[in-house]
């Protein structure tokens, strides 16, 4: 039998050698810098008119399509550059995902689902991103994220969901998008998922090392679970951390949650045994502390930024961040209700019906 400690090292070994990301958007970019350079070359010997760089084109595109990667299109940093409704880019970037995560929430809330689940699915968009080479618009983003978390739901989940006239999971989930997909479309895009993919559809979660280091704690840990979960879940929604492992993240996580209520104390007091499996104090957790204390003060609509690390900073932290938020980063969805044959209507407004793709216009835009 595996004991706990073995089976951490399995999912250490796992995150790192199967399931890494990377920063794909900036892959991306330069490709298109690339791309945008040739055909101006290629150009500029036939046409005298005086062109914009392709440098120009991508730096634009960029700071229009910029967000902070927050808990909510309601909550945004200083690093945000653009507008609330969207972006009128072209190319993928980081309001795509954080509406496509917050969307995905909504619909495991309101099908009552597992929200590791939309962790899982983010994991999957992420990863066929990472080694995909072509570009990729809005309806290629739109049906891949639909598929990731349609596969998420189908291997994590013992439910089948399904509404009226819809005859399996896939058909539900392709309905929420308005018809702008068909079976066929979607089928090929599983197909291709796990092509890419390899198969290797069970990425170790934050939520999954969080469960594992609990395993190991002597503190009382209800309150302390749920914040970190709530940590988690602000870290899947924030593109920031696809360059971080998920160990990294239920670190910095749980360490935050544990300062938060024992501010006195230094957190890693309490994690001994991860001494031989990770650095408590590297870059990396490090980080991912500072940017989970700068989007769980936004999520609370604190002014307090940062992490407190040392006593004297707890000390500085106002009586108002003593207030723990661990609910939904996003919209709370109502409980599931039934439905009737007049109730589900794809034209129908998320308000109306609680669970349409409330990011998916018509025309099946973001």
């Amino acid at each position: 039998m595996v004991d706990a400690s073995e089976r951490l090292q399995i999912l250490l070994t796992q995150e790192e050698v199967i399931y890494k990301t990377s920063d794909y958007l900036a892959r991306m970019n330069l490709e298109s810098v690339h791309r945008c350079s040739a055909s101006f070359s290629s150009s500029s010997s036939t046409s005298p008119k005086k062109r914009k760089s392709c440098e120009d084109d991508v730096y634009e595109d960029e700071q229009e399509s910029s967000s902070s990667s927050c808990v909510s299109p309601r909550c945004r940093d200083n690093d945000q550059v653009g507008d609330e409704e969207g972006t009128t880019s072209t190319q993928i970037n980081k309001h795509w995902r954080e509406k496509i995560c917050e969307w995905a929430y909504q619909v495991v809330d309101h099908f009552d689902l597992n929200r590791e689940v939309v962790s899982i699915a983010m994991n999957h968009l992420d990863r066929f991103l990472d080694t995909f080479t072509e570009q990729v618009d809005k309806n290629t983003f739109q049906l891949l994220a639909m598929t990731c978390l349609y596969l998420s739901i189908k291997l994590n989940e013992y439910k089948h969901l399904l509404i009226p006239e819809s005859k399996s999971s896939m058909d539900t989930i392709l309905r929420l998008s308005r018809g702008a997909f068909t079976l066929p479309q979607m089928e090929q895009m599983e197909y291709e998922v796990l092509q890419r993919l390899r198969w290797h559809v069970h990425p170790p979660t934050p939520q999954l090392f969080v469960k594992h280091f609990l395993f190991f704690l002597s503190v009382d840990q209800n309150e302390i679970h749920d914040l970190t979960q709530f940590m988690i879940e602000l870290s899947v929604m924030d593109y920031f951390f696809v360059n971080y492992k998920p160990s990294e993240v239920a670190v910095a996580s749980l360490l935050n949650a544990l300062q938060r209520f024992y501010p006195q104390t230094q957190a890693q007091s309490y994690f001994p045994f991860l001494a031989k499996f990770l650095d408590m104090d590297s870059p990396g957790i490090v980080a991912c502390r500072e940017r989970l204390g700068l989007i769980y003060a936004q999520a609370n609509d604190q002014g307090v930024y940062g992490t407190a690390t040392t006593d004297k900073d707890a000390s500085t932290v106002s009586e108002q961040s003593t207030l723990h938020r661990t609910t939904s980063p996003v919209s709370v969805m109502a409980a599931p209700q039934s439905y009737d044959s007049n109730h589900y209507n794809p034209n129908h407004s998320q308000s109306e019906q609680g669970m349409d793709m409330e990011y998916f216009g018509d025309d099946g835009e973001l």
